[in-house]
């Protein structure tokens, strides 16, 4: 499993105010049979650890069709991959340690290199195509990997990395435009006769079979088989299968789009 940590990735409001704490990291774990890859959000690189002990215990629900645990890892030799923790963490799991590349040789690991640079490629398209701000930036790196997860590539022999890692096809019936303006039914127990059913969001990735919406400031909500949005103005963001998505929404933000 090939191993690399993306960041800071700074919005334009980091910049303006001049924090550089604003900014987050990703931290990749690639499989370099299938593909298949796992992607966290971190805060900082000193979180390494952390993410490492919640990869591993993510795989566990691959280990059937996988046919066997991580054997060893390839990394560069940064410091974040050398600390005490993390080497404890490779032996209490049975790991035979990490091959470790050669400073400044980024060649060397240079399938998590590359897949990093796909990565932000799409997140950059998917931003300028829905016409987004980089505030939803990771969101459309998380999209990303999750397509990515999906399709077959050229090197792949018509199979997905999705279907090497759980031995059966990807269902994308659930899939729409990334970035799409979305309707979530309102739940709640307690609603006046004339409040409003649903709230306006912004789709920004998927659930478990279903889709997440970007909605307005409070605690992820989870459902099953749910969309990710977030909500204005609030930014809430929320899980919920009670959803509608306008796909014809980015298509007209595209036409209005002054050229």
């Amino acid at each position: 499993v090939s191993v690399d940590i993306i960041g800071p990735i700074n919005s334009l409001e980091s910049f303006r105010s001049n924090d550089p704490s604003m900014g987050y990291y990703f931290m990749l774990f690639l499989d370099q049979f299938s593909n298949y890859a796992w992607i966290y959000q971190l805060e900082t690189k000193s979180q390494a650890p952390d993410f490492l002990d919640k990869f591993l215990e993510d795989i566990q629900t691959y280990t059937v069709s996988l046919g066997s645990l991580v054997r060893q890892f390839r990394l560069d030799g940064a410091k974040e991959f050398d600390s005490a923790l993390w080497n404890g963490i490779l032996r209490i799991n049975g790991i035979g340690g990490s091959e470790i590349t050669p400073a400044r040789t980024p060649q060397l690991n240079a399938h998590a290199e590359r897949y990093f640079g796909t990565i932000a490629r799409d997140a950059r398209a998917l931003l300028a195509q829905a016409g987004l701000p980089d505030s939803y930036a990771d969101s459309a790196f998380l999209h990303s990997v999750y397509i990515r997860n999906r399709l077959v590539s050229d090197s792949s022999a018509g199979v997905t990395p999705y279907q090497h890692i759980l031995c059966r096809r990807p269902n994308l019936s659930h899939i729409r435009a990334w970035g799409s303006d979305a309707w979530v039914v309102d739940t709640h127990a307690h609603l006046f006769k004339l409040d409003a059913r649903a709230s306006y969001g912004i789709l920004i990735g998927y659930g478990d079979s279903g889709h997440m919406i970007n909605a307005p400031a409070g605690a992820l909500t989870r459902y099953t088989n749910a969309a990710v949005i977030k909500l204005h103005p609030s930014g809430k963001v929320v899980l919920n299968r009670h959803v509608r998505i306008d796909e014809s929404s980015v298509i007209n933000r595209i036409a209005t789009r002054p050229r």
